[in-house]
């Protein structure tokens, strides 16, 4: 059709790609349908079975990559046409018109594991289908009884062998098809008023056929956009038997191996819509920053004549304002032309004066009402369509927004359900959404195909900016020129097709400013038509491919040759050095495409460490315009283990044979319940739309940067507290009020108060929203920022310390045959000769030690860890500690009125390293120091270890947690700008987060002290407190109530002992660890880049820290109930022993 706007295979610019790819080696197929048939026969000779053989001719079109689809209406824009305009006007859609009628819900239904295997004939209305089972519509088959979940990456669940389909398992020929039947009465009116009825399939995974009563409507591919039939010729006015036929993988799956499940089944709506004779077949609407409102549609009039002036009535209205005539907009006539027997045409346009343009943070929508003509019968109808003002285009290599430079605060979403698979409800989008503005997200890419319009409508609404993508991504093939599928003729059509279906249907909404070609999809012939057919047919977006490059690989660190069908340079995975590297080669030039990561930041696992360093360069660097963090959820499926609730993933499905690319599927930002992951936090704050400075500290000037693009600070309140040793003291709202425009620099003073030298003190500054708007409810967070302060000159005097009633108990120091034992009052420490370990620590009788205090230098691996192979290249460091040998000691080398000192020195991994430990007891607790010092011979060959400190093991009756430092969520070396400094409580049991496969998790930076207490407490010991030595680095420290080693896994993850956090079994005991330092999570990717160099561990760098083990007095005087002054009196009891 003239909207489709088709550029042929003879057109000029399709010459000049063949000629500029052909150059390059394009695979071009003289006889594509003999080469395809051949193929098959071949696959098909070595398959066949007697059963096999009477379906094979009429399924060969599913191999065929050229047969997309047969028998379909034409792609079109999503819209419902009611009755009138005034039902249009009220918002009544589908379930307010009696031209809709639903067939979700319970259809009959069988599963048969094989193509040869599908019952025959029971497309007809006679068929018995009284022994079938029910499906629900929408629904996947493996989630509902019916063959099981596969999850593959790259690799296909079939031999990559296109365009013929070999299951990978132990029976080749297993290719699940389900059989689909449903009756349905057509309401009597659509007889009567002579409609035209329809059936729409919103996606049926991966191919369907489809016949009513008995007669074949057609067959389609693209499991991710609509199909829809015509219905009318073969409707009865009694009873219908609606016939469905889906074949698991055919030809077309070759395109569809995305990173995520293979699920099949219809998993979207569907339902028959009625239309008259004479109606809006398809429209188009263009929406300019000029406030220039263009309309294009294309009619269907069935051989009625048109009368003189016939035309299209559109009105305009604010959204919620439909009703009311007084707020109109505009309203004006389009006129209709005929064009043939069959079709007309209306084109128009209205300059519309006084409307509020559209984007993310002020999503200003309109609702065009658009009534065709009546027909002789005086049968009509009316549309709705919602409407943004906006204009997105790239000038002077910046992607602009009404004028305005955009910086892209992106995430990518899969569709996924943890119970449905890929049916995803409305609650469940709008849920996502939600979540995504609450943490400071702007955009969503749709990963990687087309969603459901419902998504699409919602982010018009609540405003995202979206990149939508067409369902094409054959990884599996590779990306040289000679293999990937985009160089191949032979699927020209395929590509074309997914990418023009794709825009036809999704180009009204104003929230998708980027068309993606793809994903991972190689590049070529195929690419390049594809290309061109989209700036033609759409020149008012921006269109953009990750594999537009002339390299086949991409990599982490150079940047590559960019080819020509891509508007931006949308990376995968760069490095923060890499980024850099392309600014500074581009930032001055007017006419070198901007950088918008396509996907970074791949947050598998604990992960998401250093995204601080990509938004310092973001934010340096003007082309830098952003990215899209892979991604939004863990696609893990509801499923149990030995009992237990568990968030399945790959090879937890299906018989032993079945591919799986294990948990690579539980890479997202939030949990499948939509529970947040720490590293949500660190997003949030990270890409939180305002910056602040320190101006003056010592005065209390601060300053702060709007970093939206179009709102100012109006609906924002700011709030200052100050805090002593994190607890706050003072504070209010700012004095001055913020409401400066996107870029400006405001600057504020706040009178601070007067601060003793006792305290360790904080400033923090807070943003919540004013007043709801949209999802965004008052009160919500929206920025904050945190400084330490410095005491100055004007600092209250030190509060002096009360005298002891009595000087402390001396210590009595026993060497025994095994064992060092120094009692000190209430206290008995014990150290092992022969390990040097601290292995007990009595209070008042009570043992609070369930294992020996040991040296650790390992931590569980993290996804991120296994992708960089750290489990084998610092195996060596995994029991380092444990099997640490004793050189010297343990000995008493002081002991004096109020402490006793023991020294002993380790050899670490066979000499790797040394570690001296000394361990000073007195009747306040034992104060440990270490010194780590790695061997200088050894430095260059060993690995580093991913931690170094020190893990133990409490007796139960631990129940409870507070501590001083960085919370109240977990953080790390590359991972804290979320976590504040403050003062934070919970249980113990609440510490553990429990990523979907359990590893390093829970760890508190930062740390100035951290208390474990009993509950309830007894008369003996309150709890314990660890607390950083004066002069020490402060603490990484954890507190667990299972065991490290359930959280650990073997060289290889698939042989993990505990492979899902549902299966963790909480124990009496409490683990804990006390560490100098643990290398950074990383996050640039999660197989093959370790974390940023700053965020590593070097192999020759020597450790000191020191930490208190306190006993927690039960009450009364002697032990102090406030352990801030705890810890503040352990440093000083320190320096008092010192003396």
């Amino acid at each position: 059709s003239r909207l489709e706007g088709r550029c042929s295979a003879g057109s000029d610019r399709a010459k000049l790609c063949e000629i500029m790819w052909c150059g390059r080696g394009a695979r071009r197929v003289a006889e594509p349908e003999a080469l395809v048939s051949a193929s098959l026969d071949v696959e098909v000779a070595r398959q066949t079975t007697e059963e096999d053989e009477q379906v094979s001719a009429e399924m060969w079109k599913w191999f065929d990559p050229r047969a997309v689809g047969a028998g379909r209406e034409p792609a079109r824009a999503t819209f419902f046409a009611v009755e009138t305009p005034e039902l249009a006007k009220a918002g009544a859609g589908p379930k307010g018109s009696t031209r809709f009628l639903a067939l979700n819900g319970l259809w009959k239904f069988t599963w048969s594991p094989r193509v040869g295997s599908a019952p025959r004939g029971f497309e007809r209305p006679g068929f018995d289908d009284r022994k079938w089972g029910e499906m629900p519509v929408p629904g996947n088959w493996e989630l509902n009884g019916h063959g099981f979940p596969i999850y593959t990456n790259v690799q296909y669940c079939f031999y990559a062998k296109p365009p013929t389909i070999k299951y990978r398992g132990k029976d080749p020929r297993y290719n699940p098809v389900g059989s689909y039947r449903r009756m349905f009465k057509a309401p009597a009116c659509w007889f009567e008023q002579h409609l035209e009825v329809f059936l729409h399939i919103g996606a049926v995974c991966c191919g369907c056929k489809v016949w009513l009563n008995g007669v074949q409507l057609g067959f389609s591919t693209d499991s991710k956009l609509p199909t829809e039939f015509k219905l009318t010729p073969h409707l009865s006015r009694g009873k219908n038997i609606l016939a469905v036929e889906v074949l698991c993988w055919n030809a077309s799956s070759y395109l569809e191996d995305q990173d995520a499940w293979w699920l099949g089944g219809i998993t979207r709506d569907v339902y028959l819509f009625a239309r008259p004779p004479l109606h809006i077949r398809d429209i188009k609407v263009c929406a300019g920053a000029d406030c220039l409102l263009k309309l294009d549609a294309e009619l269907c009039i069935s051989g009625a004549a048109l009368l003189a002036g016939e035309a299209l009535h559109c009105e305009l209205f604010p959204r919620g304002s439909e009703s009311d005539p007084e707020k109109r907009v505009c309203s004006f006539d389009v006129p209709v032309v005929g064009r043939s027997q069959e079709v007309a045409t209306a084109s128009g346009e209205f300059l519309c004066k006084d409307v509020s343009l559209w984007n993310a943070e002020q999503p200003s929508l309109y609702t065009l009402v658009v009534a065709s003509p009546e027909t002789s019968a005086g049968v009509a109808e009316a549309i709705a369509l919602a409407v943004g003002f906006r204009t997105v285009e790239i000038a002077h290599s910046r992607v602009m927004l009404n004028g305005r430079e955009l910086t892209i605060r992106g995430v990518n979403r899969v569709e996924h359900d943890a119970v449905k698979g890929h049916v995803v409800s409305r609650e469940a989008m709008i849920a996502d959404i939600k979540m995504m503005k609450a943490h400071n997200f702007n955009a969503v890419r749709c990963a990687h195909y087309p969603n459901d319009p419902v998504w699409y409508m919602l982010c018009d609404e609540y405003g995202l900016y979206v990149v939508d993508e067409a369902n094409i991504e054959s990884h599996g093939i590779g990306f040289l020129p000679e293999h990937t599928l985009a160089n191949d003729e032979a699927w020209g059509e395929a590509h074309m097709a997914r990418a023009q279906r794709m825009v036809q249907r999704d180009r009204n909404h104003p929230c998708i400013l980027f068309w993606s070609l793809g994903n991972e999809a190689g590049n070529g012939i195929n690419m390049y038509r594809a290309y061109m057919w989209l700036k033609r047919a759409d020149p008012t977006r921006i269109v953009q491919y990750e594999g537009a490059r002339l390299e086949p690989l991409w990599s982490s660190d150079k940047v590559e040759t960019i080819d020509m069908n891509t508007d931006v340079y949308c990376p995968m995975y760069p490095s923060p050095a890499k980024l850099k590297a392309y600014a500074e080669l581009h930032e001055g030039s007017s006419c070198e495409r901007p950088l918008i990561m396509c996907e970074y930041m791949h947050a598998q696992g604990n992960s998401v460490g250093g995204l601080q360093q990509y938004w310092d360069e973001i934010s340096s660097y003007g082309i830098l315009q952003g990215g899209f963090i892979w991604d939004w959820m863990d696609q893990g499926l509801a499923s149990q283990a030995n009992g237990k609730d568990i968030w399945a993933y790959g090879g937890d499905f299906g018989p032993s044979d079945t591919p799986s690319d294990y948990n690579f599927c539980i890479n997202g930002l939030v949990q499948p319940d939509r529970t947040p992951s720490p590293a949500l936090q660190e997003v949030k704050k990270v890409m939180q739309p305002l910056a602040f400075k320190a101006v003056d500290l010592s005065e209390g000037r601060i300053a702060v940067c709007n970093r939206y693009t179009f709102q100012s600070l109006e609906n924002l309140d700011f709030t200052w507290s100050v805090l002593a040793d994190g607890i706050e003291v003072q504070g209010g709202a700012l004095p001055s009020r913020l409401d400066s425009s996107p870029g400006v620099w405001q600057e504020v003073t706040i009178a601070l108060p007067r601060m003793s030298c006792d305290f360790e003190y904080h400033l923090l500054v807070m943003a919540h929203v004013r007043t709801d708007s949209g999802l965004e409810q008052a009160g919500q967070e929206v920025a904050w920022e945190q400084w330490q302060l410095e005491v100055g000159h004007n600092a209250a005097e030190t509060r002096a310390d009360a005298p002891l009633d009595q000087p402390p108990p001396s210590p009595l120091a026993q060497e025994l045959s095994s064992q060092v034992v120094v009692t000190a009052g209430p206290l008995v420490a014990t150290v092992e000769l022969s390990s040097g370990l601290l292995s007990g620590l009595k209070y008042h009788g009570l043992e609070l030690m369930s294992t020996p205090l040991v040296p650790n230098f390992w931590r569980p691996p993290t996804d991120n860890d296994y992708g960089v192979l750290l489990p084998k290249m610092c195996a060596g460091w995994r029991d380092a500690g444990r099997q640490a040998a004793v050189i010297h000691g343990p000995q008493v080398v002081k002991h004096g009125p109020v402490s006793t000192q023991l020294e002993v020195r380790l050899s670490i991994c066979n000499g790797s390293a040394e570690l001296a430990v000394s361990y000073e007891i007195s009747a306040e607790g034992v104060l440990v120091s270490a010194v780590y010092c790695p061997a200088a011979s050894k430095a260059a060959s060993r690995a580093a270890p991913p931690r170094i400190g020190f893990r133990g093991c409490l007796v139960s009756g631990f129940e409870d947690v507070e501590w001083f430092g960085r919370g109240p969520h977990e953080a790390y070396m590359d991972r804290f700008q979320s976590a504040r400094v403050g003062r934070w409580q919970g249980s113990i049991l609440e510490q553990t987060y429990k990523y979907v496969r359990p590893q390093e998790n829970g760890n508190k930076f930062d740390t100035r002290w951290m208390a474990l207490k009993r509950r309830p407490e007894d008369s003996q010991c309150a709890g314990l407190l660890i607390s950083a030595a004066s002069g020490s680095r402060l603490l990484g420290v954890q507190c667990h109530r299972y065991a490290l080693e359930d959280f650990d896994g073997p060289e290889h993850r698939d042989q993990q002992h505990v492979r899902h956090a549902g299966e963790l079994i909480a124990r009496e005991e409490t683990d804990f660890c006390v560490d100098a330092v643990q290398m950074g999570v990383g996050g640039i990717d999660s197989w093959g880049s370790l974390p940023l160099p700053e965020h590593r561990i070097a192999p020759d760098e020597c450790f000191k820290w020191s930490f208190w083990l306190h006993p927690i007095h039960p009450g009364g005087t002697t032990g102090s109930t406030d352990l801030a002054a705890q810890a503040r009196s352990l440093r000083q009891q320190r320096m008092v022993d010192s003396q």
